[in-house]
């Protein structure tokens, strides 16, 4: 009996004390349009709780600055003595400038590790308040109803998406409506 808890003792070890072992973060991903993508691989057991906090920082004027982030929860079983491995896949769309922005992941609770840097490099902006307009779409932060409305206040277009085709607008200017805001684009 005392050589399997001494066994245990020395498995939990193991798993625990190594803090390369507790978290990873991979398969850290960004598309033009600022949706990061990324893995968190954790060791956990019951009894050092259910949630993991991350954090995702842009380099700006040389210094980390913390621009998303929080608490995590993660499904374990209810058996408090085994190690599980659990596998979390997670994204957020970031605000980024023209040219070269600089990402990385901090997980700051229970273990501290910071992800290998990620850059997305982009000849358009979208942290300026403009619309984001590539090809015949346009693409909103998140799933809202509008109204495109042509130069004499004429309704064109209305929908509820996060992306809208102006594929049918002919080349001129025109006002997008959404419940938080109005803003002129020109096609």
């Amino acid at each position: 009996m005392r050589l399997v808890f001494i066994m245990c003792l020395l498995t939990y070890s193991n798993i625990f004390a190594q803090k390369d072992s507790l978290a990873e973060i991979t398969n850290i991903s960004i598309d033009s349009m600022g949706d990061l993508r990324w893995t968190t691989t954790y060791y956990v057991q019951k009894s050092f709780g259910n949630c993991f906090s991350i954090v995702i920082e842009q380099l700006k004027n040389e210094k980390w600055d913390k621009i998303a982030g929080g608490i995590h929860k993660m499904a374990i079983s209810k058996n408090p003595v085994v190690a599980q491995k659990i596998i979390q896949r997670d994204s957020t769309r970031v605000k980024f400038k023209k040219g070269i922005n600089i990402y990385r992941l901090k997980m700051t609770f229970p273990s501290k590790i910071i992800s290998p840097e990620i850059q997305l490099i982009s000849n358009v902006s979208n942290d300026d308040g403009s619309l984001m307009i590539m090809g015949n779409k346009i693409f909103l932060d998140n799933k809202e109803y509008y109204e495109i409305l042509n130069q004499f206040g004429e309704p064109l277009l209305k929908g509820d998406d996060r992306t809208i085709d102006i594929s049918t607008l002919s080349r001129g200017s025109y006002f997008l409506y959404t419940k938080k805001s109005s803003l002129p684009f020109t096609k």
